[in-house]
């Protein structure tokens, strides 16, 4: 199947034809591709669900009751027994519809599945955990299918996570300027790339929690508090105030703390009552400060940040479409051609995205009319496993609040679109946000922009 030109179809095909090649045309990649390019491409149900509710006629109020007065479907939530309801019938007879009302009713009720842990870690150590281990599968087949390359489980391509030490640094000491004696330190968690603990320091009857991060990237923590501290700045209740970031005192690791998010917390202190798509929102508006050297605000950060492990090259730019070019498609890239080695297939695919889906979905003039857009802040991490409800400082009441940042001044859409890949956000919460902030001219390529920024 021949590539067509940018201008002989609409954006959306022209960005499924380049970027899903290998999906779609077993000529354009070589077919060991096929199966990593599906690993890559998995969707999220609830953003396909809606799509599909969205494509059909809206149902009368009373579709799907009696099966929610069925003995099959009411022994199936009642009972441990049966973990899967089969909804059978013949092409064309509603089970799509059916099942949509299920789910609905299922999230009403605040009965649907959910997944739980047993070992005591704490949701917010997870995210970077799971995300890792996502990650390994991913490459373990890639490299297993191209290069015929036998490789570990995922678990050992991760580095394990080391307990903290029994006393507290002394850099987190001084830091504080605590007593040592006032002072202990316990695991939090489970992460990849850092040792999670929880610092507690004691004030008579009173105790006071910190979140702390050791390891030995300083980097990563450097930038991770630069997102945080711009973040916090901006929408105080979004997310910890970092507190401190530098190098350990006993040992060559480095280290970050913030405020600590008690996500068991119960009170009836009043809270901000801003839901997270406002507050995101908040962000996405909130004034940008100019670099130095520059007349007007600019893409990029003032460091370097992380996703993950994976550094994100932030230098500056007065182009967006340049910036996500050659500071996130291509840096992604090279970084992956130093793990992995360079393969020419790959490569020429991602100059076709580069030098023809970029210009045409993103090019100056084009996005967002005659006004062009504007850099604003986005948290740059932000998924399902990076946000929480919980109370910040033992302060307050229980905010919508979001953490592991790694931020840059970006198009708020960019936003968008890592949300959606990593999935876990409903369409009331892309609805409730776009009510504040409407989508970028022109409108009718949106979906195919947060395609191109899940890359």
């Amino acid at each position: 199947m021949p590539y067509p030109h940018p201008g002989e179809c609409d954006a959306s095909d022209y960005l499924g034809t380049v970027s899903k090649a290998a999906l779609q045309d077993s000529t354009a990649l070589d077919p060991r591709y096929q199966a990593s390019f599906q690993a890559l491409l998995v969707t999220d149900p609830a953003d396909d669900m809606q799509m599909i509710a969205n494509k059909k006629d809206k149902p009368v109020g009373s579709t799907g009751i009696w099966m929610l007065l069925d003995q099959a479907y009411l022994q199936w939530l009642n009972e441990d027994r049966s973990r899967v309801l089969w909804l059978h019938g013949d092409p064309g007879k509603g089970k799509t519809m059916l099942a949509i009302a299920l789910v609905e009713e299922l999230t009403r009720s605040h009965k649907h599945p959910r997944v739980e842990d047993n070992d005591g870690r704490k949701p917010h150590s997870l995210a970077e955990e799971n995300f890792h281990h996502s990650t390994a599968a991913i490459l373990r087949h890639w490299k297993t299918e191209v290069y015929g390359h036998s490789v570990s489980p995922d678990t050992d391509n991760i580095p394990k996570t080391t307990r903290p030490g029994p006393h507290v640094d002394s850099a987190i000491i001084a830091a504080l300027s605590a007593e040592p004696a006032m002072c202990s330190i316990e695991s939090y968690g489970q992460a990849g790339s850092s040792t999670p603990a929880k610092i507690l320091i004691k004030a008579g009857n009173h105790t006071k929690f910190y979140f702390l991060k050791t390891g030995p990237d300083g980097d990563m923590f450097r930038g991770e508090y630069e997102s945080l501290k711009a973040i916090n700045t901006a929408v105080p209740t979004l997310c910890p105030r970092p507190i401190v970031h530098g190098k350990l005192g006993e040992t060559f690791d480095s280290f970050l703390l913030t405020e600590f998010i008690n996500m068991e917390a119960r009170t009836e202190s009043p809270s901000s009552g801003l839901s997270l798509a406002r507050k995101l929102a908040q962000l996405h508006t909130a004034p940008v400060p100019t670099p130095h050297d520059y007349r007007n605000p600019v893409f990029g950060f003032y460091v370097t940040t992380s996703v993950g492990r994976t550094a994100q090259d932030n230098s500056w730019n007065r182009s967006w479409p340049k910036f996500f070019a050659e500071c996130r498609l291509r840096a992604v890239w090279r970084s992956m051609e130093t793990s992995h080695g360079t393969d020419t297939e790959l490569h020429s695919l991602l100059d076709r995205i580069v030098k023809e889906v970029v210009p045409r979905l993103l090019g100056n003039g084009h996005l967002g009319g005659r006004k062009g857009i504007q850099p604003a802040l986005v948290h740059g991490y932000l998924w399902s496993g990076n946000k929480a409800r919980g109370q910040v400082e033992g302060e307050g009441g229980i905010e919508e609040v979001t953490f592991d940042a790694g931020s840059c001044y970006a198009q708020s859409e960019y936003e968008l679109g890592i949300m959606r890949m990593f999935g876990g956000f409903s369409a009331g919460f892309f609805n409730e946000y776009h009510r504040l902030i409407l989508k970028t001219h022109p409108k009718s390529e949106y979906d195919d922009r947060l395609s191109l920024y899940q890359l």
